[in-house]
């Protein structure tokens, strides 16, 4: 996996790490932000052009068929295919190990915040 990370603060969106797979051709979203309104889902439309452009300096079709991960904080995994978004097992293996990880994390440390209270 030849991975190219990418910082989107630039652009105006924080919270989201970006990994590209320039072997396959696949985008990896992992949301950091645990608000519900910043929901990776929902943000998806207006980041893809965002992350073309950052990619490939144009929005335009790129010539390949692009493939979105989109790893939510509250564990869940998607590919985004033409505006479905299709449920996707942490054990699935087109899914980019770190992010997996760290959701991992990231699901862990909420329970544990969840269970001190």
């Amino acid at each position: 996996m030849t991975v190219h990370l990418l910082n989107m603060a630039s652009e105006g969106i924080t919270g989201v790490h970006v990994a590209y797979d320039s072997r396959k051709h696949r985008v990896h979203l992992l949301n950091l932000n645990d608000e519900a309104d910043r929901d990776i889902r929902d943000m998806i439309q207006l980041i893809q052009p965002l992350i073309l452009q950052k990619l490939f300096k144009h929005t335009e079709n790129p010539g390949v068929n692009i493939e979105w991960v989109l790893y939510s904080p509250n564990g869940c995994i998607f590919r985004y295919d033409e505006g479905a978004f299709v449920p996707l097992q942490p054990q699935h293996p087109d899914l980019y190990g770190a992010f997996v990880k760290k959701l991992n994390l990231l699901t862990q440390c909420s329970k544990l915040a969840i269970h001190k209270r």
